[in-house]
């Protein structure tokens, strides 16, 4: 059955989208795939404008993407073509497309095409014919060209369009290089090149270097620099063989500093030239390592381009070069012909190849030696023309000569060697300098110096005696001098002379001895006995030596310091020998003592203690053994030395035995470390061997036990201060809860406490009343006996010492201290204790003052003997007055005798004491010529009689002299020893006044005071009266002076008005400030006594010194407080004044507080004024002529 019209029009329809739907994925298929070149080669110009492609990769790329191309357009378009979908698939999709086809029209479209197939059985064909009626009634308007979507095909054409659009309008704007870019892709091996966008060139311009340095290369951005940009240098080594090495890249280093200069050199603005760069890099020829200047040398030349962005550099080259440099150095040093035979000839390699690195090379000689010095260098060296450059510290030296020769031998790496001879005369060093014909100069930096040895004088010293002695005139002394020297000594002798007389005399030779060493000595035993000698003479003895240094000039020759022989008595020799020997008894007691602590004490090393217990008593020994030998040297009459070597050797035997007790504990000690077993039976031994050490000392010290009672009750008053220190530690520990309970009222273990300290300090007040009374029979045995200033000083120290703990009541007040102790009053048995502590330690400064008491008495000795004698020179001008004008001979004989007989009578007060023996021995020999004036008077012999009786007054006079002399001198002590007594005093009262300001500042902060508060504010007021009492009591040492007795008056008044106002109870703050200023006050005046034992600079001779205090006799001692004391503190109170008057000024000026009392103000006016007065009449003073202290002795006295 045919199709009617209406489904073959619909099957039309559908073929007909079926045709143009093929034609439309032919279109989009042809302008996707021409798009997609279009948008490919415009990148690929892109990016090869941009990377500069290689011609290789640029074929690679293009045959690439030609066939990926080609292929992609085939694939599709055979797709596209074959694209045919059958009818009932396009009846299917319309039915997605129109919903009331749905289920009709593919059916009915399959029924029309082929009815045949449909017509059996009927209902089939019916079934079929009703479809196609409503397949063909539903289809008949629609419009079935719908089905085709055209959107895709439309969305490609514009995509293709707008690509080429784009690649119109890239060519519009570089049509010249999107040609040059085809044609590079098009035809990638041809030369087609873009346009370079940088340009590098190279700024090296050497043609040699050093293979040892690194090479700098240098290049320059002239055009396309960016920041961060990157610039190589590719680079080569090539060697000897023309071998090349491996090639290397290295980036560059830019350089911050811009460059915007044009090639002529004129400066332009950054904006009319492209900015340019440079970049510097070092190529580093060496690695550094051990070895790395010999690997270096192997390369000959470098090559290197530069290479930035899209250029780079021709090829460039470098020749390498080593530098010139030092091999090897040699020496050779020839000593001067003085030193022939002592110092030998020296050849010394300073420097070798395989040295490390030093700065100095160094070779020693002899002033005077010859010095020759070989450098051997290597490199193309020429010989030089100034050696002021290639040696410069030693072209300048005296008599230098350089030269210069090439290498012969075939040393290894030597090209020639540099040879500089010189005279050593003094230290030179010098750099070497070497410069190639390339201009290289030599990297070395080591400096070589020849250091010249002066020959120093030679060193001589007495050997032996090792110190001055004193010794009789009949000693026989062992001398010995040695001498030495850098080089040699060829001379030493022992010389001796006199050394107290009025012209030195000349040396005397002793010994001596030659040759040629470093080290000569010489020996001898000097006699004195047959030198004449007398007492009080001194013998200097002194070592020459000469050593061999000879350089046409002054010899070396030294003479050693003297070393003196003092003659002395038998009497002083024997007084010596014990005051030794009351040394070695006080050394035998503290070793003893120490050997008791190891005893009864457990310590961690005893071993080492018994140790140096053992050391100790080997100097004990030796200084018995000493002066054992001391008296053989002096050979003492054996009579005279019997009992004194007899003491000595005891002395020597018990150290010995206590030496070989003390050794024997040591080995026990060392046993019972080493041997664990038995170390508890060596320890016991070792007590037994330490007990035989403590009998031996504690006999020996008994033995010299004769004269030692000053020593014991020092060292019982020490005993005594230390008992006492403790007992008030244990009084003030005792428990704060029982201070001030009733007795009954405290517990039994309190009340025996008590009891146990009131029978302490009981005991002490028995110890202190016997001590005293010891001290008092002691003081009036030696006030009766005493025969000499140290034994008058001794009693005068001793009877002070008792009168302070009279005076004071010392054991009154320790019973008293008992007796509070008992009733538990504990506070005011603190403070007796304590009193009782001060007046110890007062009593212990006596002795301590024994030495200033000493000079005292001598003192007094010299005034009185001062005075003595110039009654007697008097006396003998008188009577040679008489005798001139031939007055009664024989009654001038017996006023003679009389004088003769005072002169006696003084020489023997001068011979009381040893400072005055040469005194007497003049007052002797006066006597003498008096007692020839007497005979000569008798026989009536004018003549004569004047002769012995002016050589009497010569005598007289002479003594004089050194009486004076000798007065001055022990003023000038005594007032030194005043003066450092006094600043410790003043020290220390303002110790106490610090302290009590310490303990007063609290109670000023006091508002409501408790009972404990009041007391020890009665304390302080106690504390600060002692001290006001003391200022008192002081007083006197200044009362001569100006400045320092003005400030001693004003500090004890400030003290008066602290005490005043502290007893009253008075809390103010104001006290503290009274506090400070006696304090400091105080300081001061220490402070200006610190250096005055220094030169003063207004002493003059003959003047009793602005301070006075003290003094006379001699007239010219500066007395206690000299005038530079009081220069210093007065200028001293100035400061202080200007001081507190700043303070006063801040205190005004800082806001908030109140002004200060105006007394204050106008006691600040009154001391500046006091001060003012003080200065002016200290002007006068020191201005004012020095009185004449010694009478004119040329006035002839009346007859």
């Amino acid at each position: 059955m045919a199709l009617d019209t209406t489904m073959e029009l619909i099957i039309r329809q559908l073929d007909q989208v079926r045709r143009r739907s093929r034609r439309l994925l032919t279109a989009q298929v042809a302008m996707s795939w021409l798009g997609g070149v279009v948008a490919v080669l415009i990148a690929a110009g892109a990016g090869d404008y941009v990377l500069h492609l290689p011609p290789w990769m640029r074929l690679a790329l293009g045959i690439a993407a030609a066939g990926f191309a080609l292929g992609f357009l085939g694939l599709r378009l055979r797709r596209a073509t074959r694209f045919r979908p059958s009818l009932s698939d396009l009846a299917l999709r319309a039915e997605r497309l129109y919903p009331q086809l749905s289920g009709f029209l593919a059916s009915g479209i399959a029924f029309a095409s082929d009815r045949a197939a449909y017509a059996e059985p009927a209902s089939t064909s019916t079934m079929a014919d009703a479809t196609i009626a409503a397949a063909r009634e539903r289809a008949a308007d629609l419009p079935l060209r719908r089905l085709i979507d055209t959107r895709r095909t439309w969305h490609t054409a514009l995509g293709l369009l707008i690509v080429l659009l784009f690649t119109t309008g890239v060519v519009a704007a570089a049509p010249l290089h999107s040609v040059l870019a085809l044609k590079r892709w098009f035809d990638p091996l041809g030369a087609h090149a873009w346009p370079k966008r940088t340009e590098v060139r190279s700024l090296v311009d050497r043609a040699v270097c050093a293979n040892d340095t690194p090479l700098p290369l240098e290049a320059e951005v002239m055009r396309g620099y960016r920041p961060g940009m990157r610039v190589r240098v590719h680079y080569h080594l090539v060697d000897e063989q023309g071998a090349a090495g491996p090639t290397q890249t290295l980036i560059m280093t830019e350089q911050k500093r811009n460059r915007s200069t044009v090639d002529d050199g004129a400066s332009a603005p950054a904006a009319a030239a492209p900015p340019r760069r440079r970049f510097v890099r070092l190529v580093e020829i060496a690695d550094g390592s051990r070895g790395a200047t010999a690997a270096a040398s192997r390369w000959s030349s470098l090559s290197f381009h530069f290479e930035a962005g899209d250029d780079q550099t021709e090829p460039q080259s470098v020749r390498l070069v080593a530098r010139p440099g030092v091999i090897r150095v040699e020496a050779s040093v020839t000593p001067p012909a003085y030193a022939a035979g002592l110092v030998d000839a020296q050849i010394i390699e300073l420097q070798s190849l395989s040295d490390g690195a030093g700065p100095v090379r160094t070779i020693a000689a002899l002033t005077g030696s010859q010095a020759t010095v070989r450098f051997h260098v290597s490199g193309d060296v020429a010989p030089p023309d100034d050696w002021s450059v290639t040696l410069p510290g030693w072209a300048a030296s005296p008599g230098a000569l350089f030269g210069y020769s090439e290498a012969v031998g075939g040393e290894t790496m030597v090209d020639g060697v540099i040879e500089a001879r010189l005279e050593v005369s003094a230290s030179i060093q010098s750099l070497i300098h070497l410069v190639d014909r390339h201009g290289l100069a030599s990297a070395n930096e080591r400096m070589y110096r020849i250091e010249a040895m002066v020959d120093q004088p030679p060193s001589v010293s007495i050997v032996a005696p090792a110190h001055d002695e004193s010794v009789l005139e009949t000693a026989v002394i062992p001398l010995e001098g040695a001498a030495r020297d850098d080089v040699g000594v060829e001379h030493v002798r022992l010389e001796s002379r006199l050394a107290n007389v009025s012209t030195a005399s000349e040396w005397s030779l002793l010994a001596e001895q030659t040759g040629r060493s470093r080290q000569l000595g010489v020996e001898h035993d000097l006699d004195l006995s047959s030198m004449g000698l007398e007492v009080g003479q001194s013998i200097a003895l002194t070592a020459w030596a000469r050593d061999v240094f000879d350089l046409g000039g002054p010899r070396h020759e030294v003479r050693s310091n003297p070393r003196m022989l003092h003659i002395i008595d038998v009497a002083t020799l024997t007084r010596q020998i014990h005051t030794e020997l009351a040394g070695v008894r006080r050394q035998a007691v503290r070793i003893e003592a120490g050997q008791r602590l190891l005893m009864e004490s457990e310590t961690p090393d005893p071993l080492r203690r018994q140790r140096n217990i053992g050391r100790r008593l080997d100097g004990l020994r030796s200084q018995a053994r000493e002066q054992i030998d001391r008296i053989a040297r002096n050979r003492l009459d054996p009579i005279q030395a019997e009992s004194l070597l007899r003491l000595l050797h005891q002395s020597e035997q018990l150290l010995n035995k206590a030496g070989t007790s003390s050794r024997s504990a040591q080995e026990q000690l060392e046993r019972a470390k080493t041997e664990p077993k038995r170390a508890e039976a060596a320890r016991q031994a070792s007590r037994g061997h330490q007990k035989a050490v403590r009998d031996a000392l504690n006999e020996l010290s008994n033995l010299l036990d004769q004269s030692d009672d000053l020593l014991t009750m020092q060292l019982q008053l020490r005993e005594l201060i230390s008992a006492q220190k403790g007992l008030a530690d244990a009084t003030r520990k005792r428990p704060p809860g029982t201070l001030g309970e009733k007795v009954d009222n405290l517990s039994r273990a309190d009340r025996h406490a008590l009891r146990e300290l009131a029978d302490r300090q009981s005991s002490l007040a028995g110890k202190s009343g016997s001590l005293v009374a010891q001290m008092q029979s002691t003081s009036q045995a030696l006030h009766r006996h005493g025969a000499n200033p140290r034994e008058q000083s001794a009693a005068a120290a001793l009877a002070e010492a008792t009168s302070i703990a009279q005076r004071q009541g010392l054991q009154e007040n320790m019973r008293r201290a008992a007796e509070l102790t008992e009733k538990n009053r504990l506070a005011e048995s603190g403070s007796q204790q304590d009193r009782n502590v001060e007046i110890l330690e007062r009593m212990l400064e006596q002795f301590e003052r024994l030495r200033r008491n000493e000079q005292e008495m001598l003192r007094r000795h010299l005034l009185r003997l001062v005075e003595a004698i110039e009654s007697l020179v008097k006396q003998q001008k008188a009577q040679l007055a008489r005798v001139n004008a031939k007055a009664d001979l024989p009654a001038l004989a017996g006023a003679m005798g009389q004088l003769w007989r005072n002169t006696l009578d003084v020489a023997a007060l001068a011979a009381g004491a040893p400072q005055t023996r040469k005194v007497s021995a003049s007052l002797g020999q006066a006597a003498g010529a008096q007692t020839m004036a007497v005979k000569a008077l008798r026989d009536a012999s004018v003549d004569n009689a004047a002769g012995h009786e002016r050589v009497a007054l010569a005598k007289l006079e002479e003594a004089l002299k050194m009486a004076q002399q000798l007065s001055r001198n022990a003023g000038d002590k005594s007032d030194q020893d005043k003066r450092q007594e006094l600043r410790k005093a003043y020290l220390k009262m303002a110790a106490r006044q610090r302290e009590l300001r310490r303990q007063m500042a609290p109670q000023t902060r006091v508002v409501e005071p408790t009972r404990r508060e009041d007391l020890a504010l009665r304390q302080i007021a106690r504390g600060q009266g002692e001290l006001r009492d003391e200022l008192g009591e002081r007083r006197e040492q200044v009362e001569k002076t100006l400045v320092f007795l003005h400030q001693h008056d004003r500090t004890h008044q400030v003290a008066v008005v602290v005490v005043e106002a502290v007893e009253q109870g008075d809390r103010q703050p104001a006290i503290l400030d009274d506090q400070d200023v006696i304090a400091s006050t105080l300081e001061s005046m220490a402070d200006a006594l610190k250096s005055a034992q220094r030169d003063d600079p207004f002493s003059r001779p003959g003047a009793s010194g602005g301070g006075g205090g003290g003094g006379g006799g001699g007239g010219d001692n500066a007395g206690p407080v000299p005038p530079v004391a009081e220069l210093k503190l007065l200028r001293g109170a100035q400061e202080a004044v200007y001081d507190r008057t700043r303070r006063l000024e801040k205190h005004v000026t800082k806001a908030g507080d109140a002004p200060p009392p105006k007394a204050r103000w106008e006691r600040l006016g009154a001391e500046q004024r006091d001060l003012a007065e003080l200065g002016q009449k200290l002007q006068e003073r020191l201005e004012r002529p020095p009185p004449q202290a010694v009478p004119n002795r040329d006035q002839e006295p009346e007859s």
